[in-house]
């Protein structure tokens, strides 16, 4: 009987060794599921970031040119005006 029961001890220790083993390798395969479904949402994430960023830029660099141009044109209108006022002056002075 001895060997029996030690032939049953064996079996049942090895039957929870491999349960246990299994559970081991099943919860590291979650795990590294659950890290790379982290990785993918992160990539993904910086994908959308980049992607707002760049709409971002292209807005502020419509918004400057807008800016420039408005500027250029006050500046044709100030020149404008500064030969107006000179030719002014000189009218006067001549009266």
């Amino acid at each position: 009987m001895k060997n029996k029961e030690k032939q049953s001890f064996q079996n049942e220790y090895t039957s929870f060794m491999s349960r246990k083993t299994n559970l081991r390798q099943t919860q590291i395969i979650t795990l590294t599921d659950y890290h790379r479904k982290q990785i993918e949402d992160i990539q993904q994430d910086k994908q959308n970031m980049l992607k707002d960023f760049q709409k971002k830029k292209d807005d502020l660099r419509t918004q400057l040119k807008r800016k420039k141009d408005l500027l250029e044109q006050t500046k044709k209108e100030l020149d404008s005006m500064n030969e107006y006022q000179v030719h002014c002056k000189s009218n006067r002075k001549l009266f």
